[in-house]
């Protein structure tokens, strides 16, 4: 992304977050033209108005995993990208079986399943209905990499802008799962996996109130 702050220009990336003041940060994807995020210059916090915002298409660029304190921003063929320790998501490993939910004939339309997969987690778009609330992203019967196509799909159902899918949940198919898990920032990863499973009903991995279920 191509961010005009007044006479400067920052590429960063869609989920890279800006401060906004009052202790908050907010992704790129979450603020438009007009908002008003803070550099620090000189050991001072300036307010700075963004004039635009545009999508880029970037060389290709190799990023590492690197172990820093944490948050850090670095650059990688000047496009800022800041650390995180991997992708967080709901443990699928075995102790951590899922759980099946029935279902609510009140729930609001953010919290429509259909079959196959769905993710969830919860959007932040001060401005749309479902702010901070538990939304639904309808996947559906399919193979889906979580690493590589969520940024892309993972889509609140009611304002479209970008969710950070926390859990998921299963609903009227056959499933499996294979990844990769890292129980801390130095160790490496290990490779998971679950077989075939059959769910008929709604089934929910998850370790928080599901959306729209009670």
């Amino acid at each position: 992304m191509e961010l005009q702050l007044g006479e400067n220009q920052l590429y960063t990336t869609r989920e890279h977050p800006l401060f906004v003041g009052n202790d908050n940060f907010s992704s790129l994807d979450n603020l438009r033209a007009s908002d008003s995020v803070y550099r620090l210059m000189d050991g001072n916090l300036l307010s700075t108005k963004i004039t635009s915002i545009q999508t880029i298409t970037a060389p290709a660029t190799v990023v590492y995993n690197l172990s820093t304190t944490p948050p850090h921003t670095y650059f990688a063929n000047l496009i800022a990208v800041h650390n995180k320790f991997g992708k967080t998501f709901v443990n699928l490993t075995k102790g951590n079986s899922p759980k099946r939910i029935e279902w609510n004939s009140s729930a609001p339309n953010w919290c429509i399943a259909r079959s196959g997969i769905c993710l969830e987690g919860k959007c932040s778009n001060p401005s749309c209905l479902a702010h901070k609330e538990l939304v639904i992203i309808n996947i559906g019967i399919r193979e889906f990499d979580l690493l590589t196509e969520s940024y892309k799909i993972s889509k609140c159902p009611e304002c479209s802008k970008y969710v950070e899918p926390v859990t998921c949940a299963l609903n009227n198919c056959m499933w499996r799962w294979i990844g990769l898990k890292q129980s801390k920032i130095d160790a490496a990863p290990t490779e998971v996996s679950e077989d075939w499973m059959l769910t008929i009903v709604s089934m929910k991995l998850l370790m928080v109130k599901s959306c729209g279920y009670n």
